[in-house]
């Protein structure tokens, strides 16, 4: 096992601060180097963080570094596939942010850059760490819940306060705000209920959001290769309401709704009061600010783990894993503007 994992930082945005914070409560991590064409937001991120690193204005150079073992990347959406390409090339691991490719092509070829160069992929889908779902997870793997039929989860999130807002509605830099933000739960519910999406049907409405470029509310319904159903809601960036994402997971034994379980064997299940129906958990629900409901700082301690052991087995999404959910995103798109059921899968290999 390496001793000592160098990584460097490729974008000093807003999420960059979650994955320096992750690292540096790592005892087996450097920060090594970070880049950014920006100077000045780079040097503001290493005097936040006391980083002792070097500065590069091209993240090219920064992959021409032997020292470094790994990167992040945190750079506009648009760009992850590029910068994952040129990671893989130069043999670097790579933790790359969500959204991971915005198309057919770039999933292709960032699939073949990182299985030539057999470097390890993970792709930043953080709610799996999240205590709840890790919660219903076990629960569903060990049978508690019986056959997982239906599963849906809700992205409702006003970002207008964001640096993002930026450019986040722009399609040059953020080609899909469903898959930047509905994408969490696409991951979410193939992860929880553990089986490939078959077929994707979806709407979308802009009437809210004229100046976003591509989706600011989808409602997308999905059917799995065994013939569960699933849901996804997105909404933003214009909604009156706090930041809000609800998994619901619906099985023959048994019901997890966000922070309450009810199954069969529970006397009172019928019961209209909460109380005597549900076991509650603590609300963990994700409110989009780092702490526990969104673990960012776990998700960096995994891949720092995940590479250094060279352990094929982890919870991470993998970049195979976020191709599938990457698929099943476009496919809601391409359901809406053609009017039609979409089938999967859309790449013929992963």
């Amino acid at each position: 096992m390496k001793k000592v994992l160098k990584v460097g930082i490729i974008g000093t945005g807003w999420i960059s601060n979650q994955h320096i914070n992750g690292y540096l409560q790592c005892d087996h991590v450097e920060i090594a180097a970070v880049a950014d064409i920006n100077e000045n937001a780079a040097r503001e991120v290493m005097r936040k963080y006391n980083l002792d690193c070097k500065y590069y204005s091209d993240y090219k150079k920064l992959l021409a570094n032997s020292e470094i073992d790994a990167i992040s990347i945190c750079v506009p959406n648009a760009f992850h596939s590029e910068v994952t390409i040129a990671a893989a090339m130069a043999g670097k691991h790579i933790m790359a942010e969500k959204p991971f490719v915005s198309s057919i092509e770039e999933a292709k070829k960032s699939l073949k850059a990182i299985k030539e160069n057999g470097v390890k992929c993970a792709v930043g889908y953080h709610r799996r760490f999240n205590p709840l779902y890790r919660e219903m997870k076990r629960l569903i793997n060990k049978g508690d819940l019986g056959r997982v039929f239906f599963a849906q989860s809700d992205y409702i999130h006003n970002f207008s306060d964001l640096p993002i807002i930026s450019w986040a509605l722009k399609k040059e830099f953020n080609p899909s705000v469903f898959h930047a933000g509905g994408g969490h739960c696409v991951d979410m519910i193939r992860y929880l209920v553990n089986d490939e999406i078959a077929e994707v049907c979806a709407f979308v409405d802009n009437s809210t959001c004229p100046e976003c470029e591509t989706e600011a509310q989808t409602i997308a319904i999905f059917r799995f290769q065994n013939g569960q159903l699933g849901k996804v809601t997105s909404i933003c960036p214009n909604v009156i309401t706090p930041f809000t994402f609800n998994v619901e997971v619906y099985g023959t034994k048994g019901t997890f709704k966000n922070n309450k379980l009810i199954l069969d064997s529970f006397p009172d299940f019928r019961s209209k009061k909460q109380s005597e129906a549900y076991a509650v958990y603590p609300e963990w629900m994700p409110d989009n600010t780092p702490g526990i409901t969104e673990p960012w700082d776990i998700e960096i301690k995994e891949f720092v783990n995940w590479v250094l052991n060279d352990d094929e087995k982890t919870d991470l999404c993998t970049a195979q894993d976020a191709v599938r959910a990457a698929e099943a995103c476009w496919a809601a798109v391409i359901s809406n503007a053609e009017k039609r059921i979409v089938k999967l899968p859309l790449i013929d290999f992963v």
